[in-house]
C-alpha cells in the first residue's frame, strides 16, 4: 500500500488534524530558524555598507533584571483563601507585653473545623481539627467536648457545650 493510499483512507477530520500538525511544526521551526538566518543577514549587509569610519564596534552593557518584587511573583502552591482554614492564634505570655496592638482574646469554646470525610463502604469518618491537632473520628467519637451525633458524605452533626453543630467541609 503507497503513502497516497493510506492518506485517502484517512477521513475528513484525520486528515484536518495531520494538516494542523504539519503547520504547527512549520511555524515552530520558522520561529527557531528565522532569527539566526535575520540576524546573520542583517549583520552582515549592515557592515558591508557602512563607511569604513563607522566601523568602530561599541560594546554598551545593559542592565538586565533579574530580581523581581516579591508582589508582582505569584505562589502557585498557595492555598487560596476562601479554601483556607482559619486557625486561631493562642494568645501571648501574660509575662511579656512585647506586642503593640490590643491584647488577644481567648477563644470560647473553640468549635472543631471539618477537614474531610472518609467513606468505605458503610463505615464514615470524619477528620476534624481542634486547637492546631487533626483527628479522625466517628459516629459516638468525643473530640473536645463535642460528640459526633452522624457523619453524611458532605457535613458532620456534633453535640457540645453550645448545642448543636453542623459542620462543612472547610468551614
Amino acid at each position: 500500500m503507497n503513502l497516497l493510499a493510506k492518506f485517502q483512507a484517512f477521513t475528513q477530520r484525520e486528515k484536518l488534524l495531520l494538516a494542523g500538525v504539519g503547520i504547527a511544526v512549520l511555524i515552530t521551526g520558522f520561529v527557531y530558524v528565522s532569527p539566526l538566518f535575520l540576524t546573520e543577514q542583517t549583520t552582515s549587509s549592515q557592515v558591508q555598507t557602512l563607511p569604513s569610519a563607522a566601523k568602530q564596534v561599541i560594546a554598551v552593557e545593559l542592565p538586565v533584571k533579574t530580581d523581581l518584587p516579591a508582589s508582582s511573583v505569584k505562589n502557585p502552591f498557595l492555598i487560596p483563601p476562601q479554601y483556607q482554614v482559619r486557625k486561631e492564634i493562642p494568645p501571648a505570655a501574660s509575662g511579656s507585653n512585647a506586642t503593640a496592638g490590643p491584647p488577644a482574646q481567648k477563644p470560647v469554646n473553640a468549635i472543631p473545623v471539618l477537614s474531610g470525610i472518609i467513606a468505605s463502604g458503610s463505615t464514615k469518618m470524619a477528620i476534624l481539627e481542634l486547637g492546631g491537632n487533626s483527628d479522625t473520628v466517628g459516629v459516638g467519637s468525643t473530640l473536645g467536648g463535642y460528640t459526633v451525633a452522624s457523619i453524611t458524605d458532605s457535613q458532620v452533626v456534633l453535640n457540645g457545650p453550645e448545642g448543636r453543630q453542623v459542620l462543612n467541609i472547610g468551614r
